[in-house]
């Protein structure tokens, strides 16, 4: 793929929406099911700006800014398209991308690329031996109301270890100290994700909320079987 579109993946990008969803297109007639527009001021090597799906918004948008987390290459045409999205749907699935753009993408022979991304979960274990677990968020686009560990994404340059704490302390409040480097790595099927799992005692801190968690647990390791979990956690449980 030509590095026009592959430097704009996990770039935040502002789109110019010039077929919003519900819209025809002007000369074949589907139904754009997506908002569908391109980026100002860029050159496809097809002559025209760099287009771009936005998923996500089930609206009619003029305009719209989010991050570019995939690439639609068409091997057999030279017009590569951004699949750009809002925060929150960041963790969106290449199944659920692939699903979202067929309207229009059926007709090309076509892969999705992506960057590689890693994340980290902690399994915090206080003094008596409890374990620290945190419902999702209803408004999590990934699993809500699922329960998990505290943990999200590694950052550009950033150890996994540095983001290990800090995930730690934005996702419970807690000041925690590593147990050790990493004792999992979980794969995703369908997301370019790895997830590296870390254990870790509290320092300093009393246990609290963010936005992306609606209540907390201390439990044991045998209540660990009484709630359902995210599937990278799932794998983690059964090597606690």
């Amino acid at each position: 793929m030509d590095n026009y579109a592959a430097k704009y993946l996990g770039a935040t990008v502002n789109i110019k929406i010039d077929r919003p969803i519900g819209s025809k297109h002007p000369k074949y007639g589907f139904v754009y099911e997506v908002n569908y527009g391109f980026v100002p001021n860029t050159q496809a090597p097809d002559g025209e700006e760099i287009d771009a799906y936005v998923l996500g918004v089930d609206k009619p948008l003029k305009e719209s800014t989010g991050k570019c987390i995939a690439i639609i290459h068409r091997t057999n045409d030279d017009d590569d398209k951004l699949v750009v999205v809002p925060k929150n749907l960041i963790g969106m699935s290449d199944k659920e991308i692939l699903k979202a753009v067929d309207f229009q993408e059926k007709w090309f022979k076509h892969i999705i690329i992506r960057e590689l991304e890693r994340s980290v979960n902690v399994v915090i274990r206080n003094d008596k031996g409890e374990i620290l677990i945190m419902k999702r968020s209803p408004n999590e686009f990934n699993h809500p109301n699922f329960w998990d560990f505290p943990g999200g994404k590694v950052e550009d340059n950033e150890t996994l270890e540095e983001a290990a704490v800090r995930e730690a302390k934005e996702e419970s409040g807690l000041d925690i100290e590593l147990e050790g480097g990493y004792f999992n790595i979980y794969k995703f099927e369908d997301r370019n994700i790895d997830v590296y799992s870390f254990f870790a005692k509290p320092k300093t801190g009393k246990a609290t909320l963010s936005e992306e968690h609606t209540e907390f647990k201390w439990i044991t390791k045998e209540d660990l079987s009484n709630f359902e979990y995210t599937p990278s956690v799932k794998v983690v449980i059964s090597r606690i």
